[in-house]
């Protein structure tokens, strides 16, 4: 809690006593994000004050750059945040009479770990924030060690540390079991789909992006998640689950997440428990009879991997509640499931590699959608308004007719993350059949808004794309971030300062290019 002085009784420490036995002091401010590049920086020009970061492994890495200080140097830190001192090992650090007391409790539960790496770094992660006796005593009689099956011998381990989670955390976890074993996860895919699902949401001014970091960096310090790839900024951008872990989430959810492998033979799906399905894998393998979905009404998810041209998605009709629908793969028919534009409840739509493919689906007219992902689909040249699923018989329909309100149509009427991610023969995207002013276009007496809540887009590694359509680049207010990579010709087009549609862009706040 902000306001009870610690910064301040710091700062008189630290004027009154540091700077007469120290030749040298430093004051240094760390907030969120927690970049430890930047805090060594200001460290070596310039104690550690406003901590929020709790990740250990960040914390490690910035001490070991301040071990070669000299004899008797001190780090004074500052927090609002317990969790930050136990992640330091700082302040919280445990005394020789504390770590006595508690040896013996420890040594039990290692012991009813049975030799498992996994569940020692598990219990590990749980007991870090766990100070008394009684706390530790209690891990150790709790009726989660009583389950017997032989494959599930850490699961009571991992239960602890997973009801110790709050309820939001839990279903964050749980929904993952939706991956295959061994699968590299995406961190910012995983987050979308959380929040596709309302896992996550706003919590004052904080943004449901910072929740579900803070959500992510929990999980993964308690050891639910492994094999971290980073980029160059040290941010994790995919993971994986340790196989006993998938299995422990699939254990939590057996009758609310699917992994479905249809090789024509095996009909699993006709268990009649499945009618509670609310999340769906299915990998196509070999063709076979359409998988039944019609009864699965609270089905929420479905992320589609065909892997034969023969098998026709087509005949797979999902539920009209469906939320997050993943196409991969698809090899067959050139065109989109038409059940795809029936689901007005979807909020996340990702289409990756659909080879035949030569246009958009009329994603448009999707009341609900919020994320959209179109990757790799090599055969698309043109994008024009049979993306925005208005049709020319729309443009001359009264307000009575159902896709016209007060003489208003509009496309895309809630996204607001569009993302065109190597779409290597894609040259023009505008919509020549309808005419417009200053960001709306206009049709006799139709006024037709597109995007109006579009808050970032990303285009990357469209090397042939000649430029953005109308409607992006005159007026939509709401845009916040314009992230254009590895697009030559956009690239010369929006050029600061210099570009010829520079100006059009100019007022978003946050641009890379």
């Amino acid at each position: 809690m902000g306001g009870f002085g610690k910064t301040t009784l710091s700062q008189l420490a630290y004027n009154a006593e540091v700077k007469s036995h120290f030749q040298k002091g430093i004051w240094v401010c760390v907030s969120d994000p927690f970049e430890e590049e930047r805090i060594s920086l200001e460290i070596l020009e310039s104690i550690l004050d406003d901590v929020w970061a709790e990740d250990s492994s960040k914390w490690k890495q910035l001490k070991a750059s301040l071990k070669s200080s000299s004899p008797g140097s001190r780090v004074l830190v500052t927090s609002r945040k317990k969790e930050v001192g136990m992640a330091m090992g700082t302040f919280f650090e445990r005394t020789r009479e504390e770590r006595q007391n508690l040896e013996g409790i420890g040594r039990k539960i290692v012991e009813r770990c049975k030799g498992l790496p996994l569940a020692v770094k598990t219990l590990g992660g749980l007991l870090r924030f766990r100070e008394t006796k009684q706390q530790w005593q209690s891990i150790l009689d709790n009726t989660m060690w009583e389950i017997e099956e032989v494959e599930k011998g850490v699961f009571p381990l991992l239960s602890l540390s997973y009801y110790d989670l709050t309820p939001n955390l839990r279903r964050c976890f749980s929904y993952c079991a939706i991956f295959p074993k061994d699968y590299e996860i995406e961190k910012e895919k995983l987050m979308k789909l959380w929040m596709a699902q309302s896992f996550i949401k706003e919590k004052g001014n904080k943004e449901m992006e910072i929740i579900g970091e803070e959500y992510f960096n929990t999980l993964a310090m308690r050891s639910f998640f492994q094999d971290f790839e980073k980029d160059k900024n040290n941010d994790i951008i995919r993971f994986k689950m340790h196989d006993i872990v998938h299995d422990f989430a699939q254990f939590l959810t057996e009758e609310e997440c699917l992994l479905i492998e249809s090789d024509g033979v095996k009909e699993p799906w006709k268990d009649p428990s499945f009618k509670n399905i609310h999340h769906s894998m299915m990998l196509i393998l070999k063709g076979g009879d359409p998988i039944p979905m019609e009864n699965w009404k609270k089905l929420r998810t479905l992320c589609c991997i065909q892997k034969n041209e023969a098998v026709v998605v087509e005949a797979y009709q999902p539920p009209p509640n469906l939320e997050t629908l993943e196409i991969l793969f698809l090899g067959g028919p050139t065109l989109c499931p038409s059940w795809m534009m029936s689901l007005n409840l979807l909020k996340s739509v990702e289409l990756r590699t659909c080879a035949h493919w030569e246009s958009l689906p009329p994603m448009g007219k999707l009341p609900s959608l919020e994320y959209l992902l179109i990757f790799n689909m090599g055969k698309v040249k043109k994008v024009g308004e049979e993306f925005l699923g208005i049709e020319r018989e729309d443009l001359g329909q009264t307000s009575s007719s159902s896709s016209v309100s007060n003489n208003n149509i509009v496309a895309f009427p809630d996204l607001k993350t569009p993302k065109f991610i190597f779409l290597s023969n894609w040259e023009e995207w505008e919509y020549e059949n309808i005419w417009g002013g200053e960001g709306q276009e206009e049709c006799s007496c139709i006024t037709i808004d597109i995007m109006p809540r579009l808050q970032s887009l990303l285009i990357e590694n469209c090397p042939k794309l000649k430029g953005l359509p109308h409607h992006l680049l005159h007026n939509i207010p709401t845009i916040q971030e314009l992230v254009i990579l590895l697009c030559p010709i956009l690239k010369k087009r929006f050029e600061k300062g210099r570009g010829e549609d520079w100006p059009y862009i100019s007022r978003i706040p946050n641009i890379r290019i």
